[in-house]
């Protein structure tokens, strides 16, 4: 599970792409649920939820899931 602050970036990050996500707070919500999920979808991206493969693709570098 990544941490709040990974999630804000992540929430940041789909609302300048056009998702709702709400205000971008830290916190997974709905609309933020529903949006990874269609963002996910939108580039092809299998699996769900924020994971490893997910930051990659946004460009989202600080997280645990990928610190040594």
């Amino acid at each position: 599970v990544a941490d709040s602050a990974t999630y804000k970036q992540v929430q940041e990050f789909l609302a300048q792409k056009g998702y709702d996500v709400g205000e971008p707070d830290g916190l997974t919500g709905q609309k933020t649920r529903d949006a990874i999920a269609s963002y996910r979808t939108s580039i092809g991206l299998a699996g769900e939820g924020v994971d490893a493969q997910l930051l990659t693709a946004m460009g989202i570098r600080k997280s645990q899931f990928l610190q040594p």
